[in-house]
């Protein structure tokens, strides 16, 4: 089998739906929010699969970020939470589109994808512009 990986698509799917379900439970039980963060952070998605068939590459609309509530909007819908005190961010929308990463200084690292309908994992990383 050409292009497998370690883990089935099945198994991978699992692990998607299981992280999915993991971000909607801790926005229900979201600790208080920080300002530390605020502001906008500006950059794009590297694939991290390149087998994949997957735009390698996505533009990513302005994070806002504003008194520690988390917004990135894309033509699906905002993805929307809460930062943090650690920095720490978990977003979700209706569509399903799941945004987690880390805030250190003026730089958001995290992964975006959108597990129950699409392969595609995306590396993100974004700096503040204001």
């Amino acid at each position: 089998m050409s292009g497998t990986t370690p883990t089935s698509e099945r198994e991978q799917r699992t692990n998607w739906r299981f992280l999915a379900a993991s971000c909607v439970a801790l926005s229900c039980c979201a600790q208080q929010a920080t300002t530390a963060f605020d502001g906008a952070y500006q950059g794009a998605g590297q694939l991290n699969d390149t087998s994949l068939r997957c735009d390698p590459t996505i533009r990513l609309d302005p994070l806002i970020v504003t008194e520690g509530h988390a917004r990135l909007g894309r033509v699906t819908g905002w993805v929307t939470g809460s930062v943090r005190p650690s920095g720490q961010l978990q977003m979700m929308n209706s569509e399903g589109i799941v945004v987690t990463g880390q805030f250190q200084g003026d730089q958001f690292r995290g992964t975006a994808w959108k597990p129950l309908s699409s392969p595609c994992i995306y590396r993100v990383e974004m700096n503040r512009v204001s």
